[in-house]
């Protein structure tokens, strides 16, 4: 997943076409794949699912819009809140219990983002701060469709979860490939291709199988290795540079997660 940006920023696509390429890949992969097998995902009911599948498709089109604006390390380190959010959506959703000790730990990566962010010129028109608000809300919505999906993760497989999360937004953003004007060489068509293939059902497939087996909590603290993956790709490829907010702040959104790690 930490390839993501690298993939985002090379394509150098419309957000909304990159969306609809992003999602509609997984969609007629699997669909295909169930139809070999004979296999029929959509059994009722289906209510959770299509809402996962909704919100999923506004989430991939804040997350790709986040990269035309900031940089990688940016980006994933403001994605990485996602799993504060999912605790408060577990209490909400799933009736988890928050203990006390774990609720003033929420305050950690709330002070981390703003420490972050503060380095930067506080304007609607700053790229990086635009970038960032993006991927914030794309985080909240994230966390959401982790509980959702998690909610149903014992009647659906991991690719039958993934087929899910895509299909929505697949439909819904078709009409831009007719409403937009863009440049698609072979050479990018083929990593628009391994870009849905690789990370839209190959990555969240085994994330979705992972999440029906082990705990949602365990499953977010192992793929904080998206995030030093994310940044190396960032620094090595995009001479990104890490400045002291960053690091700092960045290692208080951490910390609040691993310590919010139920014991």
């Amino acid at each position: 997943m930490g390839s993501s940006g690298v993939f985002i920023k090379y394509l150098s696509l419309p957000p909304g076409i990159l969306t609809c390429f992003r999602l509609l890949i997984p969609t007629v992969l699997l669909g295909i794949y169930f139809g070999i097998r004979r296999q029929n995902p959509f059994r009722p009911p289906l209510k959770w699912m299509l809402t996962g599948s909704v919100l999923n498709a506004i989430r991939i089109y804040f997350f790709i819009n986040t990269y035309v604006y900031t940089g990688m390390a940016n980006a994933v380190i403001i994605l990485y809140s996602w799993p504060i959010f999912a605790s408060i959506f577990g209490s909400l959703i799933l009736k988890e219990k928050i203990p006390l000790r774990n609720k003033l730990l929420l305050l950690l990566p709330l002070a981390g983002i703003i420490l972050i962010i503060s380095d930067k010129p506080f304007s609607l028109g700053n790229d990086d701060f635009t970038g960032m608000s993006s991927m914030l809300l794309s985080a909240i919505i994230y966390a959401l469709t982790v509980i959702i999906f998690k909610k149903e993760s014992g009647r659906y497989s991991g690719y039958e979860t993934v087929f899910f999360q895509n299909i929505a937004g697949g439909i819904l953003f078709l009409p831009f490939l007719w409403m937009i004007d863009f440049d698609l060489t072979l050479a990018k068509a083929g990593v628009v291709l391994a870009f849905g293939s690789m990370i839209g059902v190959v990555a969240f497939g085994l994330f979705f199988s992972a999440l029906k087996k082990i705990n949602a909590s365990t499953v977010s603290f192992m793929s904080y290795l998206e995030v030093p993956f994310a940044t190396t790709y960032g620094v090595l490829l995009y001479h990104e540079q890490l400045t002291w907010n960053f690091i700092i702040g960045g290692s208080m959104i951490i910390l609040a997660t691993l310590l919010l790690r139920k014991k």
